[in-house]
């Protein structure tokens, strides 16, 4: 892929501060583009803090859940793009907490699709 093609866009990514999504975050700084990242929950072990990449970025406190939060998030910052990498993926924890599993991953991605159909700059959407 050219590198220049993220120059300048505006990404937004959910999951940022996972194994993928904290080296898909690094990958989009070098190469030029303006990130903003939902997060959750502080993860301190995450590359995305150990690396600094957190502080070369905008930082979205919240969840997937939060309907308004993402469509917020999306209209101030002009996201372009979007990558949803952002979900409950521990089997164990997923067996343990259906409920809340089903929320963060079905209900989430649900608000976060809706979120970009209302969005007049959102162009692309990647779904992990």
């Amino acid at each position: 892929m050219d590198r220049k093609f993220w120059q300048n866009k505006n990404v937004f990514v959910t999951g940022a501060t996972g194994l993928l999504g904290s080296w898909l975050v690094k990958y989009l700084i070098d190469n030029g583009a303006n990130v903003t990242g939902l997060v959750r929950d502080l993860v301190p072990r995450s590359n995305l803090w150990s690396n600094g990449d957190v502080y070369k970025i905008n930082i979205v406190r919240g969840e997937l859940e939060d309907e308004k939060l993402l469509e917020r998030a999306l209209g101030e910052y002009e996201i372009d793009t979007v990558f949803h990498l952002g979900a409950q993926t521990i089997v164990g924890i997923a067996n343990s907490n259906p409920l809340s599993t089903f929320e963060s991953n079905i209900r989430g991605t649900y608000n976060l699709l809706e979120a970009c159909r209302r969005s007049s700059s959102v162009r692309q959407i990647i779904v992990a």
